[in-house]
């Protein structure tokens, strides 16, 4: 099912709206992950965090030398937040100074949620943050909060997305299974065929959207039709993907999968700027 899928199409139209001019680390390769287990879930994280603190309810992990961390927190809930809004209001019940608020919903390895991107301040620091809840039961779940300072150099937005695009539910395997597990919807040619014709969607997406900022009002308006033609182009290639579980591919079509969003989210980015 859509596992990352729907996070991730979600993602790289929520980052074209929020770039950040600087050049992404681009340093998740499951290769590379090590699995990590917190409260009831599990998660790849790329070899280059650090960890700094891990026990039975939280752990931290840093990049370089506190250029970005995320940090994982596990526990249980009185209220199960249950829409965007809900989330909204947590985020800035517990943040200071929020802006650019943009919430989804989402599932992710069978886990509800929402993930979030915006800005706001830490001890008169402003941070850059990606924020997500998941749920493993109704009264349990686990917070993943991905933050980095504006004025750094290097971009781990799209690292953070991918790290929370792993999670499953513990005692899953979250870099596959064996290749006696491989379904046949998780062939390679199709799969790689799925993540091509989904490419191909957002190649001919940005050269509608590059004329669409260009032109004026009188054209925006005669291709409203064509925009509408867009979204059911993309509802034919989400079902072309729909019944993936990326779980169960191989490490090769796992990194055509993070290679073929990375080239889509470079394509949005150009969009936006």
């Amino acid at each position: 099912m859509k596992k990352m899928l729907v996070l991730f199409s979600v993602c790289v139209m929520l980052f074209a709206s929020c770039a950040f001019a600087r050049t992404s680390k681009d340093g998740f390769k499951p290769e590379d992950c090590e699995e990590f287990e917190q409260g009831r879930m599990t998660f790849l994280i790329p070899n280059y965090l650090s960890e700094r603190e891990t026990d039975d309810a939280s752990a931290l992990y840093v990049a370089g030398e506190n250029d970005a961390f995320i940090k994982f927190v596990s526990s249980s809930v009185k209220n199960r937040l249950e829409t965007e809004e809900d989330f909204n209001a947590f985020i800035e019940s517990n943040n200071k100074d929020v802006t650019d608020l943009i919430t989804v919903k989402v599932e992710i390895g069978g886990l509800p949620g929402f993930i979030s991107i915006f800005k706001c301040t830490l001890n008169n620091t402003a941070l850059e943050v990606v924020q997500a809840i998941l749920y493993d039961t109704e009264k349990s779940g686990c917070l993943i909060t991905g933050a980095q300072s504006p004025s750094g150099s290097t971009d781990y937005a799209m690292d953070f997305y991918k790290i929370i695009a792993t999670a499953q539910p513990a005692g899953t395997q979250a870099k596959g299974g064996s290749e006696d597990e491989k379904s046949a919807d998780a062939s390679s040619s199709d799969f790689r065929k799925s993540m091509d014709d989904y490419k191909a969607f957002f190649e001919e997406y940005c050269e509608f959207m590059k004329k669409y900022m260009k032109a004026d009002a009188t054209d925006m308006a005669s291709m409203l039709t064509d925009y509408t033609e867009f979204l059911t182009k993309y509802q034919t290639a989400m079902d072309a993907l729909d019944n993936v579980d990326t779980s169960k591919l191989s490490t090769e079509d796992q990194k055509y999968y993070f290679d073929t969003m990375a080239e889509i989210q470079k394509m949005l980015l150009e969009v936006s700027q």
